[in-house]
């Protein structure tokens, strides 16, 4: 692992019934990302995945280890999916007669 590298939670590890084998995931590992407990299989997989974590490195250090920056939980949204205030022109001031 290296700077600039990008890392997607693995599912086993935050899921209790993903994989192989169905162990209750660590509530410290859970805490850590904000979540207050294993997302539970009724959400469906792409809900599931929002919910998991992905993490930008930044740096890595032979002593300190290394930091990265939270990119959050995925929403679905693309850049050209948000609205804009006022993007179309409209101008609440402007009145026609």
């Amino acid at each position: 692992v290296e700077a600039g590298v990008v890392l997607i939670a693995n599912p086993e590890k935050f899921c209790a019934d993903f994989g192989s084998s169905s162990s209750q995931p660590s509530a410290s590992l859970l805490n850590k990302f904000g979540l207050t407990h294993p997302p539970p299989a009724d959400l469906g997989p792409d809900r599931r995945a929002d919910l998991l974590p992905v993490l930008c490195v930044l740096e890595k250090h032979p002593l300190r280890g290394s930091q990265a920056l939270l990119l959050n939980r995925r929403t679905g949204y693309l850049l050209g999916d948000l609205e804009q205030a006022g993007a179309d022109g409209d101008d609440d001031d402007s009145s026609s007669s």
